[in-house]
């Protein structure tokens, strides 16, 4: 094995790895993203967490030197017109689609005046191509990765998206690891609320016997004791 190969293999690793702490780390997927900025010559990327029933996006991280022209498309709610996510939505799953390679830009006289708007954006903040996947689905929750190149950069090769679709199903393991980690974390977090209004004293403890959390009552039990 060469060096450029070995080399290869490690940073595919360290963005293996990162993805596999995503569920337990303060930052999530952040790190994840950053690195895979600087291996992909992006412009940015952005995964999220998007409700279906509610509409609404219940976690994003981004990242990249345009995240600003990224916050920008949100702000503005052009996701309304974003035709290369709608075509996403209805491919086959677990696989990255590239405008250039496969969605292929429209003819403007056949785009809504939404769509007309998300072109706009595109070509004014010299965008080039972008990526984007289904990584995840649980019930009522969806997770996209997206991805862009601008004109400083290359158009996603096919070497780039055979690379991205091998990251795929690491990146729906720890998606899916994030979810299950993040409803531990909320029922945790109402047993410290439950446990803080009681109105004797309490210990929380789980089952290794290590303890979770005491209210104000325990404490102030526990100095009463020792004076």
């Amino acid at each position: 094995m060469d060096t450029i190969e070995k080399a290869s293999l490690l940073r595919f690793s360290e963005l293996i790895e990162l993805l596999y702490q995503a569920s337990t780390h303060p930052h999530g997927f952040q790190p994840f993203l950053e690195l895979l900025v600087s291996e992909f010559n992006l412009a940015d990327v952005a995964l999220h967490i998007h409700n279906t029933t509610s509409n609404a996006v219940e976690a994003a991280w981004i990242a990249g030197p345009k995240t600003d022209v990224l916050i920008e498309f949100v702000e503005n709610n052009l996701e309304e017109g974003n035709y290369i996510h709608d075509y996403i939505d209805n491919a086959p799953p677990s696989r990255f689609y590239t405008l250039l390679g496969d969605i292929g830009r429209r003819d403007s006289q056949y785009l809504t005046p939404r769509q007309k708007l998300v072109d706009q954006w595109f070509d004014d903040n010299q965008m080039l191509d972008v990526t984007s996947a289904v990584i995840g689905r649980l019930e009522n929750q969806i997770a996209m990765l997206s991805m862009h190149r601008d004109i400083s950069a290359q158009a996603f090769s096919r070497s780039d998206v055979l690379i991205l679709n091998e990251l795929i199903p690491h990146i729906q393991r720890a998606f899916s690891l994030y979810q299950q980690f993040k409803e531990i974390r909320n029922e945790t977090a109402n047993l410290h609320h439950l446990i803080a209004q009681l109105p004797h004293g309490a210990l929380l403890y789980d089952s290794k016997g290590a303890l979770l959390c005491v209210n104000q009552k325990a404490i102030e039990l526990g100095e009463l004791m020792m004076t």
